[in-house]
C-alpha cells in the first residue's frame, strides 16, 4: 500500500497553491475512500512527510511525500480548517466540512508543533456515524437487553469505560436514544459537544472561563433535570457531582479511563468515594472494545491450537465445542489485511449484593471482578471469543485487543 510521491513542490508554498490543494484533496478523499478513521501527517528529518492511515484501528504508512512540501500542505490544510496560519509554536484544533462522493465527511483537524516542522491529525466522521440507534453497537442479545434496562432506569449511575477511539461517546449517544426525550429533562455536558440533538441541551464546557465539567454539572442540578450525561469524569470533584446527582434521583452517564469494570469500580473508590455512596448510587459499568471483523469474501477456516492460548482463554473456547474458527486471509476488497471493518467487545457489569459487599469492604480489583462474575457477568473475553465462534473475527484478534 506505499507509494512514494517523488515529483517534489515548491518549498514555502501558500494556501492558494494549486499543488499542495491538489495533494490535499488527493490525500483526504484517497482516505475517505480506503475507509480511514484518522489521517497522520508528520514532518521527518530532511524535510519530508510521512503520511499514514488508520484503517480498521490500525496504522498504515501510505505515502512519503518529499522535502519542501509540508509548508504548502500544513497552509492549506491551516487554512480550510480556519486555523491560524502563521501560528505555529502552540497547538490548534479546526474542522472542515468536506462533501464528496455525494455525501458530506465532518473532519477534526488537530495540529501540534513537533522537532520536525507541525504534525497535522485529520479525524474523519462518517455520515452512517451518526446513526445512533443502539442495535448498531452490536451488543450481545443479553448484553443488549441489560444496557437497555439502564437506559430506563429512573436514577443511579451508569460509567462507560474504555481507551480514547473504542467508541464510548458512540454508545452514549445511542443510550440517549432509548431514553424518552418528550417527557424528561435530558441535559449533556461535553468536551466537545460531538453531536447536536433536538430535544437534548447540550453544555460545551470551557476551562479557559472556569466552565468545567463540575461547574456544569453544579448548574445542571438547577434546572430539574432527569438524565445527565457527562462526557468525562476528570477528577474527584466532578466525580462527586455525578454520585450526588445519582443519588438524589437523577440518571447519570458518564465515562471513566479504565482498563476493566472492576477497575472503574476500583478507581472510583480511590478517587475518594465512600463505599457507601458507590454502592448507593453505582448502576452498572461497561466495558468496551472495538475488533477488526474478518473480511466475508477471504476469511478461512484456520485450525486452532489451543497450547498456544492463555489459560483463560483456552478453558473458554472448549465452552464452544465442535465450532469452525476463521483466521484472515487476504484480497482485493481488505486491502490484503484480511479484516474488513470492526465490531465491539463488552462487559457489563451489573450492581448487585455480592459486589456491593466486596466494594463496602475495599476489596482489590481481583476481588471486584470476582464477585461480578460470581454474579454472572460475561468478561470481555468471552464475549470476544463467542464472536470469533459466530465467524466474525479471529481468536488472534481478539487477543490482541482484551486487556
Amino acid at each position: 500500500m506505499n507509494q512514494d510521491d517523488t515529483k517534489g513542490k515548491p518549498e514555502g508554498a501558500s494556501q492558494d497553491d494549486p499543488q499542495a490543494a491538489r495533494a490535499v484533496s488527493d490525500i483526504l478523499l484517497d482516505a475517505i475512500r480506503g475507509r480511514a478513521s484518522d489521517i497522520h501527517m508528520e514532518g521527518l528529518e530532511g524535510g519530508r512527510v510521512r503520511v499514514r492511515y488508520r484503517i480498521d484501528g490500525v496504522l498504515h504508512e501510505v505515502r512519503m511525500l518529499p522535502e519542501g512540501s509540508a509548508a504548502g500542505l500544513l497552509a492549506r490544510l491551516k487554512a480550510m480548517a480556519n486555523m491560524e496560519a502563521n501560528e505555529r509554536r502552540l497547538p490548534q484544533d479546526g474542522r472542515i466540512e468536506l462533501p464528496a462522493d455525494d455525501r458530506k465527511y465532518d473532519l477534526r483537524v488537530s495540529c501540534l508543533p513537533a522537532l520536525y516542522g507541525e504534525r497535522i491529525t485529520v479525524r474523519i466522521l462518517r455520515p452512517e456515524e451518526f446513526d445512533f440507534r443502539l442495535e448498531r453497537i452490536e451488543l450481545s442479545p443479553e448484553n443488549l437487553a441489560t444496557v437497555r434496562q439502564l437506559c430506563r432506569a429512573p436514577q443511579g449511575l451508569v460509567v462507560v469505560n474504555g481507551p480514547t477511539g473504542c467508541g464510548k461517546t458512540t454508545l452514549l449517544y445511542s443510550m440517549l436514544q432509548e431514553v424518552d426525550q418528550v417527557r424528561d429533562a435530558v441535559m449533556t455536558v461535553e468536551d466537545p459537544v460531538e453531536y447536536a440533538f433536538e430535544r437534548v441541551s447540550q453544555v460545551q464546557i470551557r476551562p479557559e472561563i472556569g466552565l468545567t465539567f463540575a461547574r456544569a454539572v453544579r448548574s445542571i442540578m438547577r434546572q430539574d433535570p432527569d438524565v445527565i450525561l457527562v462526557g468525562e469524569i476528570r477528577d474527584r470533584e466532578t466525580l462527586e457531582m455525578c454520585v450526588q446527582a445519582a443519588m438524589t434521583g437523577h440518571l447519570v452517564l458518564t465515562t471513566l479511563h479504565a482498563t476493566t469494570s472492576s477497575e472503574a469500580v476500583r478507581r472510583m473508590l480511590d478517587i475518594g468515594v465512600p463505599p457507601f455512596m458507590l454502592n448507593a448510587s453505582l448502576k452498572a459499568v461497561i466495558s468496551q472494545r472495538l475488533i477488526r471483523r474478518l473480511c466475508p469474501q477471504c476469511r478461512q477456516p484456520e485450525p486452532l491450537s489451543e497450547e498456544t492460548l492463555p489459560e483463560q482463554a483456552r478453558t473458554m473456547v472448549r465452552q464452544f465445542g465442535q465450532v469452525t474458527w476463521y483466521g484472515p486471509k487476504g484480497c482485493d476488497a481488505c486491502s490484503r489485511t484480511g479484516y474488513r471493518g470492526r465490531t465491539t467487545m463488552h462487559e457489563v457489569l451489573v450492581m448487585n449484593d455480592r459486589i456491593q459487599q466486596a466494594v463496602s469492604a475495599d476489596g482489590t480489583i481481583g476481588q471486584i471482578r470476582e464477585a461480578a462474575i460470581a454474579a454472572g457477568m460475561k468478561t470481555m473475553l468471552e464475549d470476544g471469543l463467542a464472536k470469533a465462534a459466530q465467524g466474525l473475527t479471529s481468536v488472534a484478534e481478539v487477543l490482541r485487543v482484551v486487556p
